[in-house]
């Protein structure tokens, strides 16, 4: 047997292929949970993961010794970017059209009736080399035309989703983005891997012959990491999210005036302006009837749009006749709710993220500082004290 080429590279290299047929395997098995779009990232982190393993089993020279490791060579790279896309299609809740699976596809169905022509022989080696470059830079090209293309299909939902007039729950898009930057780093890599460090590792003693590739290939670990992490915890926030908004239709909340909470209003001494009553019940409709305190885009600018004043105006309007300010008007209706559902055992099983989502906040961090701000406790502290008193479920 040959002697085999292992390094601290590849085999970082290999525990990020495990890992991500790992992942893969979870979201295959989970069939009562199955949705297209895992499936489709299912497929997209196997491309992934199987095209770092064929030259994987070359960087070691595993296929020295067992040809069979390599004997039929697929482009795997030139799946990864038409699953991904149809991953994220189908994630933002749009249709699949046939045009957009036959465009994204072709690539990958030409290399195939392509490749096995050169197994034959015909072609002299120097053009295989050149078209064996020249197809290469193709697949840079086309995995950066994916980033991009996802890109704008992500900011043109995030728009959309934003200038929506009625409120809607919103899948995350902020792991994609990070993902798609790193693909789009891991694409310049293999870029400069393939014009500029080919020649130099070809021409130097190196570890290996595919040493140009690693840092390509460990970045594509860390994206299999990543997307691991984020894609299983994300999917899940917007499911429960979903079972949340379904399940609490019958909560209402009118927290301002009926139980003053820990915020400090402003100081009633201070002389007010006379404001017109019948715009803050307005206001106070806009808010608690529609909903639109859940709205996590939601600011001083939309409120007053939407009531056709100014932002001025309407801050001493919530200022005179409910004593707090808009911003903290608005994070205590959102926390009277959140405190509802917490202690509802209905909710036990969904996180403390899903349900700040759903009432109204960006992030877990801002959700559990205005908690604390309006009631002087963390979510978890109040649930569990609530819960070991019965008869609040009542109160």
């Amino acid at each position: 047997m040959n002697e085999l080429n292992f390094n601290i590279y590849n085999i970082f290299i290999a525990a990020g292929i495990i890992h991500g047929l790992f992942f893969a395997a979870i979201l295959l098995s989970k069939k009562k949970s199955w949705k297209t779009f895992k499936l489709f990232l299912a497929f997209s982190i196997i491309a992934l993961a199987l095209n770092n393993l064929q030259y994987w089993f070359r960087d070691t020279q595993l296929d020295q010794d067992y040809p069979a490791l390599t004997a039929i060579y697929i482009q795997f790279e030139l799946l990864v970017g038409p699953f991904f896309l149809l991953f994220v299609t189908r994630y933002l809740g749009k249709p699949l059209r046939k045009r957009l699976l036959f465009l994204v596809f072709t690539p990958f169905v030409l290399s195939s009736i392509s490749l096995p022509m050169f197994s034959q022989e015909i072609f002299t080696l120097e053009f295989e080399d050149g078209f064996n470059k020249a197809l290469e830079l193709f697949i840079i090209g086309i995995n950066m035309w994916f980033v991009c293309y996802i890109f704008y299909s992500i900011i043109k939902y995030e728009r959309i989703y934003k200038e929506a007039k009625k409120r809607t729950t919103a899948i995350q898009t902020k792991w994609l983005k990070h993902t798609l930057i790193l693909t789009l780093i891991m694409c310049v890599l293999w870029l400069l891997a393939t014009l500029f460090l080919r020649a130099f590792v070809e021409g130097a003693r190196s570890i290996s012959i595919y040493a140009h590739y690693y840092p390509m290939w460990i970045l594509i670990s860390l994206i299999l990491y990543w997307v691991a992490y984020a894609a299983i915890f994300k999917a899940r926030i917007f499911d429960e999210q979903l079972a949340i908004r379904e399940k609490k239709s019958s909560f209402t909340v009118n927290e301002i005036g009926l139980s003053p909470q820990a915020t400090q209003p402003a100081s009633s001494s201070t002389p007010k302006k006379k404001t017109n009553p019948l715009i803050y019940e307005q206001f106070e409709k806009l808010m608690i009837e529609e909903e639109l305190y859940l709205d996590p885009q939601l600011s001083l600018e939309v409120a007053s749009a939407q009531l056709d004043i100014s932002a001025n105006y309407l801050s001493q309007i919530v200022n005179n006749h409910s004593q707090y300010s808009f911003a903290d008007y608005v994070n205590i209706q959102r926390i009277a709710l959140a405190k509802q559902l917490l202690i509802d055992p209905e909710f036990n099983k969904y996180t403390i993220q899903s349900i700040a989502l759903e009432t109204g906040f960006n992030s877990k961090s801002s959700f559990y500082s205005a908690f604390k701000k309006v009631t002087n406790r963390t979510p978890t502290a109040y649930k569990k004290e609530q819960l070991m008193r019965p008869e609040s479920l009542t109160t």
